[in-house]
């Protein structure tokens, strides 16, 4: 169902202050939300994009002060909700609003086909779906943020983007600071991803 950020805001605020209150009624029946049972929670869909570069390189930006959640943390690379513009395309909605968050955040296209989807996850905290995606970028690291300082529509969203080494991610990312609360199970569904043969 349709969902705005700001009402799942209010919601994840309520979530986080007493997570009693989204799982059990008042009466201390449990609440079983769609598609299960009747209650209609508002959730939202997410998509973790990870950017990787043409030059072995992973994108890490850190989030604006303005952001509404986590601001000012390193994020690896973006986070896009899924809306109704992402819904009835060729690709899955997944693929659109990761494909749609890289051309809003970073001033950059990418095919479909150069989208990977890596595994879904839970966020406990916020009761959020969320997809973790690979973007496959046929421009370097350097080329992505100078699209983003130039062209992004929405480059207030970060106040710095960084390239970090694939080969060295971990260190790339313990040199960062603050991180976003989901980079870390981004970096391990990409460590996952490259295992992989």
């Amino acid at each position: 169902a349709p969902t705005t950020w700001a009402s799942a805001k209010k919601f994840h605020t309520l979530v986080q202050h007493d997570p009693a209150w989204a799982s059990k009624l008042p009466d201390g029946t449990w609440l079983t939300p769609l598609p299960f049972g009747d209650r209609l929670l508002p959730g939202i869909a997410v998509v973790h994009a990870i950017i990787m570069t043409s030059d072995d390189k992973v994108i890490a930006a850190r989030r604006s002060a303005q952001v509404g959640y986590a601001p000012e943390r390193w994020s690896l690379s973006f986070e896009e909700q899924v809306n109704g513009s992402d819904v009835g395309r060729k690709e899955d909605a997944f693929t659109a609003a990761a494909r749609r968050g890289f051309t809003e955040e970073f001033g950059c296209e990418l095919p479909a086909q150069h989208v990977a989807l890596l595994t879904t996850v839970m966020q406990i905290d916020l009761l959020n779906l969320g997809i973790v995606a690979l973007l496959r970028s046929s421009m370097t690291a350097q080329e992505i943020c100078s699209s983003w300082r130039s062209v992004a529509k929405d480059r207030w969203e970060a106040t710095e983007v960084r390239g970090l080494p694939l080969d060295d991610l971990d260190a790339g990312l313990a040199s960062l600071g603050l991180l976003h609360p989901s980079s870390e199970f981004r970096r391990l569904a990409l460590r996952r991803w490259q295992a992989t043969p």
